[in-house]
């Protein structure tokens, strides 16, 4: 008793001492003073985040990474990759909370292929730690959620292991394929100059198009190869009869415009290069662009990244 009591008032511990040798407790209270105020505690537990790792595709262009709202409250798009990877780990888990994080991010109406696009899992709050054995049936459940969003290698990952998500967006070569159109048909001469590059360094200003949330900053990236071709006579009848309604004679000759100003290109570059435009220009703000190499004005009508060179998720242990 009298160690709590010297814990708890330690500042008038002689007058407890004094109340206890020369009295038998009955008077104790006059010794004490109430402190005047009432002291409530609360202790809440709770586990610490675990990490999730994977990788995942979108086959879609309009499905954005993350939702997409405007003034916080309208959603632009249907659904995100975000929502369809973390919707039926939420309900199963009961988690507070689950981020995503990933190595980039491509735009709403580019598509994510190849091996798919590294990204982690932060979860806080969870009532549920699943087993290696139940990861691979939610897994199975997030592909089923919507046809164009996949993921795959989901496992456990270490705090210290998302760091290489973290630091490999601006380092790590990326893959790229596209559909150019030039302004006027170029030669096969023009073409070979284009794939024959290797290490073009760019100068690249903040895009108009991201001007309002980046810094307006000049970046030099470099495109590492260059690899493009001609689409052939049957992928252009296919792409004008997708996207125009003509006669036969109308069309025929928006076959033969078409001819030799429709290029299929693949791009390696650096981590954090804007292809759309290297390819455009952007009113000058990147240069060299693939406009500037042919000696024509060029647009991008489709783009896909085709991978992202991390070796991610790492192996389980």
């Amino acid at each position: 008793m009298l160690t709590i009591l010297t814990l708890l008032f330690s500042h008038q511990t002689v007058k407890i001492l004094q109340a206890i040798n020369h009295s038998n407790g009955t008077n104790l209270r006059s010794y004490l003073r109430s402190p005047g105020y009432t002291l409530i505690t609360s202790i809440s537990i709770c586990r610490e985040p675990f990490y999730l790792g994977g990788r995942y595709c979108k086959l879609s262009r309009r499905i954005s990474q993350t939702p997409w709202f405007v003034d916080d409250d309208k959603q632009m798009v249907d659904t995100s990759v975000e929502e369809v990877i973390t919707g039926p780990l939420q309900r199963y888990l009961g988690t507070d909370d689950i981020r995503m994080h990933a190595s980039g991010r491509e735009d709403i109406d580019v598509r994510m292929l190849g091996n798919g696009r590294p990204f982690y899992l932060q979860v806080t709050g969870s009532r549920k730690i699943p087993t290696a054995t139940k990861l691979s049936e939610l897994q199975d459940e997030i592909n089923k959620v919507h046809e164009c969003v996949t993921i795959h290698s989901l496992r456990f990952v270490t705090q210290n292991d998302t760091d290489q998500v973290k630091n490999a967006q601006d380092s790590k070569e990326k893959e790229y394929q596209c559909v150019i159109k030039t302004e006027t048909p170029i030669t096969e001469d023009q073409l070979q100059q284009l794939n024959s590059i290797r290490n073009l360094v760019l100068e690249q200003k903040t895009p108009l198009r991201v001007l309002h949330r980046r810094s307006p900053l000049t970046r030099p990236k470099t495109i590492v190869s260059l690899s493009c071709r001609f689409l052939t006579e049957s992928e252009i009848r296919t792409a004008v009869a997708q996207t125009t309604d003509t006669t036969n004679e109308d069309f025929e000759q928006m076959v033969k415009d078409n001819s030799h100003r429709l290029l299929v290109a693949h791009i390696t570059s650096e981590g954090g290069t804007y292809i759309k435009e290297f390819v455009h220009g952007d009113f000058g703000r990147t240069v060299p662009n693939v406009g500037t190499l042919l000696g024509t004005s060029c647009d991008i009508l489709q783009l896909d990244v085709a991978g992202v060179s991390l070796p991610w998720p790492p192996p389980s242990s």
